[in-house]
């Protein structure tokens, strides 16, 4: 037997091995298994699958899903093995799987999540016959403000037969802290797909003349006040300030961390070239969403903004606090000074850039958890 097919067969072995939830790394390994006529998966494959059998053994069928993903986005080609395949003239070297980048290892995580996703069943269509809802005494309400608390409080008010609308209604300007507020909007985007990642998303405008609109409290209160009057825009924080007004019981949303969001990213990047626009946001929010809520422990950090950020947040802070108050909205009980944030968090946050190796890893390991609760739905 040739030497070139030795070590096909020690690849193949090692396929195996893995496929089987084997958890040995390419270099510990040197048993041989049966040729095959085709070629060897990636390198960068066989390590996800590997990792994958570290969190616990893969089934059968979610490591075909990972072993024939094409990957989300742009990336390496497929990896050959060191010891396997010679290094030809042009392309990639063969490398340790070991040693492939997380940064490339997500990028193929996100594409079998994605595969997933497609191969999970669509939520049924709802159905027409409305349960009857008790007959409420109606308030006139809108929701604008911190997208990520106005979706989920519409989608609950709407439930107990409060829908917003009317006119001339209270309009509950919803607030937190600015760098919170900051952090949901990105998380809304991120939840639907789109944008760039949490700092490069920074980065577009801290430091800029003009605030992009969908961050500018200020200008977004103006523009209401002139439609139904200051004295009927109210800041509100929290649950309890919007029931108080809207009626109702609501409760805040469950906020997912900046690891899983950058998973629902990076998984879109894969769906966005496989399915129409549409049905990519509905599969995010019936179908991976859902998977991510349940691995997302709470032991990963929201979003924190990198620290050569802090003084413009804080700056831009005292700016909608200040103006607010100018304008003469009406004061909720607790004060305004709740826009100030607290930006004491330890360095190496998500988005520094000494930290993006580590950052990597915590959203590659979010990809696996959810790669298994996929794979058992």
């Amino acid at each position: 037997m040739s030497g070139a097919a030795t070590a096909d067969d020690r690849a193949w072995g090692w396929v195996d091995h893995l496929v089987a939830g084997g958890t040995t790394p390419w270099a510990d390994w040197a048993e041989a298994g049966p040729p095959r006529d085709r070629q060897l998966p990636g390198a960068q494959h066989l390590e996800v699958l590997r990792r994958l059998n570290l969190v616990r053994p893969a089934s059968p069928g979610l490591a075909g899903t990972v072993l024939s993903t094409s990957g989300a986005g742009r990336g390496q080609q497929d990896l050959d093995l060191v010891g396997v395949r010679e290094r030809a003239a042009f392309g990639a070297r063969p490398v340790d799987p070991a040693e492939v980048s997380v940064e490339e290892l997500c990028r193929i995580a996100a594409g079998a999540l994605a595969d997933l996703v497609l191969a999970a069943p669509s939520l049924p269509a709802q159905d027409p016959v409305r349960t009857p809802r008790p007959r409420l005494r109606r308030t006139r309400y809108r929701l604008v403000g911190d997208p990520l608390l106005g979706a989920a409080y519409r989608r609950q008010l709407v439930a107990q037969g409060r829908p917003p609308g009317g006119r001339s209604p209270r309009v509950l300007l919803l607030l937190t802290d600015y760098a919170s507020y900051l952090a949901d909007v990105w998380s809304s985007q991120a939840r639907r797909g789109n944008g760039l990642g949490w700092a490069g998303w920074l980065d577009q405008f801290v430091g800029q003349s003009v605030v992009p609109p969908r961050v500018d409290v200020l200008a977004l209160a103006e523009l209401w006040g002139r439609r139904v009057g200051v004295r009927r825009v109210h800041p509100v924080f929290g649950a309890a300030e919007v029931a108080k007004i809207a009626g109702g019981d609501v409760r805040a949303p469950h906020r997912l961390s900046w690891a899983a969001l950058e998973a629902v990213r990076e998984t879109s990047t894969a769906l966005r070239v496989a399915v129409p626009e549409p049905e990519r946001r509905s599969r995010i929010a019936e179908t991976l969403l859902p998977w991510l809520r349940a691995v997302d422990d709470g032991t990963l950090a929201a979003p924190v903004v990198p620290e050569r950020h802090h003084d413009w947040v804080r700056a831009e802070a005292v700016r909608v606090r200040d103006g607010l108050l100018a304008a003469g909205y009406p004061v909720p009980e607790g004060g305004l000074d709740r826009l100030l944030p607290d930006l004491t968090a330890p360095r190496g946050e998500p988005g520094d850039p000494m930290n993006d190796e580590q950052d990597d890893g915590k959203v590659l390991g979010v990809m696996m958890k959810a790669l298994h609760r996929g794979a058992t739905r």
